[in-house]
């Protein structure tokens, strides 16, 4: 039923409804036929509620409300069409942008790459450039490098972050890619990338974590000034023999172990506060452990049968016994420990001088080298004091010896007085004893004469 047969019902039907009772409320299929109001009601299905009636103005409204939400649906819709389409062409714009630098930087590089190039020979085959110098040249990537018979590459001092366009590279021997900005190892735990690869610089780079390398022929490794905390997952290397470390973070030695051919070991620079976990470098010849935290030689006997120079200048070692323990080095020839507060508080000639009078082998220390004289005076100085020694033991023992003998004629001064006093006493029981005895026989006499007399 429409809305105008709802608001104007007939006038046959009005006044039929008039001359009935009131009725309930009907629906609106229930107004056009009173008769059927009259039937009684068949169950049915509950219909949904209708909304309310609305009037002329309530629908003008409302209709002027869906028009102009339907306005700005259309408005938002196209304002979002268009800002699709900006992105899309900004999108676009940018990736052309992209496009277009990265061919440039792209030829660009192959043009450093080209200037770079040097180091023609021949090989089995073919002639080919060995060395690429790169250093310096404000680049932040590497592209493609299609001279793939490198053997020389230096990136250094340059922004480079990632260095995987070099693995390729399977016949580099040499890569310097020190002051860039890389912060990882794990191109260099791949068993295939640079099987030929003997020297790696990554000093100066943001690398936190020293791991264990595939690099199975490397002999150097320079990872100075990095942001390394620790060296928990390195594992060691067969053939590495030199390792720089230095100016890191590292607050213990913790991992540095199992490197048979170890030589040189740089650990300069760290929060170390002892180094008693180095271990299993049967061939380490130099040990640099400056500036950092060490307050005491912790490990009784460091075994280190090869080591010849050992610097632990500007850390915080304040007892001489802690030198002694490494008097037990034995192969030591250059030791540096200036800026130690037992050097500051003997004095650097001093401690020269005590270090000499353990140290027969030394040839430099705190970076002076050691002259026959030296030995001499600290000699000379050792046996004075040595004389002195003895000259106090001898003293001591005479004293003691005095003492001994004072002692015992004390002790014998005693016993003969007490002998004596001993004597005296028996002596004046004795004659107390002959009184006694006199005594009781004259009073034996008198009895017998009494006794006689009585008789008679």
């Amino acid at each position: 039923m429409s809305d105008e047969q709802i608001e104007q019902p007939n006038d046959e039907n009005q006044e039929q409804q008039n001359d009935q009772d009131p009725l309930p409320e009907q629906n609106e299929e229930q107004v056009g036929d009173p008769e059927q109001t009259e039937q009684p009601e068949q169950p049915q299905e509950e219909e949904p509620e209708k909304p309310p009636e609305e009037d002329e103005e309530t629908r003008r409204l409302r209709l002027e409300r869906e028009e102009q939400e339907r306005k700005e649906r259309e408005e938002r819709e196209e304002q979002e069409r268009k800002e699709r389409e900006e992105r899309a062409e900004q999108e676009r714009i940018a990736r052309e942008e992209y496009e277009a630098k990265l061919k440039e930087d792209t030829a660009k590089f192959n043009e450093l790459v080209l200037q770079g190039i040097s180091g023609l020979i021949k090989t089995q085959t073919v002639y080919a450039y060995v060395k690429l110098n790169l250093a310096e040249k404000d680049i932040d990537r590497i592209f493609q490098i299609n001279h793939l018979n490198l053997r020389y590459i230096d990136i250094s001092q340059n922004r480079i972050v990632d260095i995987t366009n070099i693995l390729p590279l399977k016949y580099l021997v040499s890569l310097n890619a020190s002051k860039n900005e890389i912060n990882s190892l794990s191109y260099f735990q791949d068993p295939e990338a640079f099987p030929y690869l003997q020297y790696l610089n990554l000093s100066t780079n943001k690398i936190k974590t020293l791991v264990t390398l595939s690099l199975k022929r490397l002999r150097r490794l320079n990872l100075i000034e990095n942001e390394i905390t620790t060296a928990n997952e390195f594992e060691g290397h067969e053939n590495i023999e030199i390792l720089e470390l230095g100016k890191n973070k590292l607050k213990t030695t913790d991992g540095l172990a199992n490197m048979p051919q170890l030589k040189e070991l740089y650990l300069q620079g760290n929060e170390l506060k002892d180094f008693r976990s180095l271990n299993n470098l049967p061939s380490l010849l130099k040990l640099n452990i400056r500036a950092n935290k060490i307050t005491k030689i912790k490990t009784p006997v460091i075994e280190f049968p090869q080591l010849y120079y050992l610097n632990l200048r500007e850390n915080q070692l304040a007892k001489f016994d802690d030198f002694k323990k490494i008097a037990k080095i034995r192969t030591i020839t250059t030791l540096n420990m200036l800026a130690n507060p037992i050097v500051d508080e003997m004095g650097a000639d001093n401690f020269k001088q005590e270090i000499l009078m353990f140290y027969f082998h030394l040839v430099r220390i705190n970076k002076v080298d050691i002259t026959k004289e030296d030995y001499d005076e600290a000699a000379r100085v050792l046996q004075e004091r040595r004389d002195e020694e003895e000259r106090k033991r001898i003293e001591e023992e005479q004293a003691r010896e005095e003492a001994r003998l004072a002692e015992e004629a004390r002790l014998a001064e005693e016993a003969k007085l007490a002998e004596e006093a001993r004597q005296a006493e028996g002596a004046k029981e004795g004659e107390g004893a002959k009184e006694g005895e006199g005594a009781k026989e004259g009073e034996g006499a008198k009895e017998g004469e009494g006794a006689n007399e009585v008789a008679e």
